[in-house]
């Protein structure tokens, strides 16, 4: 008996070393799967962070070019101030506000106050505008703000 555990001896501590490489390798394949799908998950929110900075942009830009100075002037002040804090779906509801609406003047007499504001539009940031709107500080709102802002907010 004793001679046939002396045979299977070898084969046991042959067994023991496969082992102990084969949890090895197996360790270092989790480590590194982990490690990619981290950079792949830093890699996708960087991008929806470039995608919502793009959006940002281009809101800014149709806030600027309206089709009466009126709404030029109050949605591009606006878009330099709120535009920077407003998570995705606030994002969404002000570029269906400023792009939905046939007539510019609809959205310049919702955020007045003039006309009551349709239920589709009426939202977070329709509220948010109509605040501003009523310029509380007494702000000199004349013209819209130099293009300056856009590369600073960058």
């Amino acid at each position: 008996m004793l001679q046939i555990i002396h045979l299977l001896r070898p084969n046991f501590v042959r067994l023991y070393i496969l082992y102990d490489l084969l949890s090895i390798y197996l360790s270092i394949y989790l480590y590194i799967y982990i490690y990619i799908e981290r950079e792949r998950e830093r890699e996708r929110e960087r991008e929806r962070e470039r995608e919502r900075e793009r959006e940002r942009k281009r809101l800014l830009y149709e806030s600027r070019k309206r089709g009466m100075l009126e709404n030029c002037i109050l949605l591009s002040l606006f878009a330099k101030q709120y535009l920077n804090t407003m998570c995705e779906s606030q994002l969404k509801q002000y570029d269906r506000l400023i792009n939905e609406p046939s007539n510019d003047w609809d959205i310049y007499y919702w955020a007045t106050e003039a006309q009551p504001t349709p239920d589709v539009y009426q939202s977070e940031v329709m509220d948010m505008l109509k605040e501003f709107a009523k310029n509380k500080d007494m702000e000199q709102r004349l013209d819209a703000p130099n293009l300056e802002y856009l590369d600073k907010s960058s």
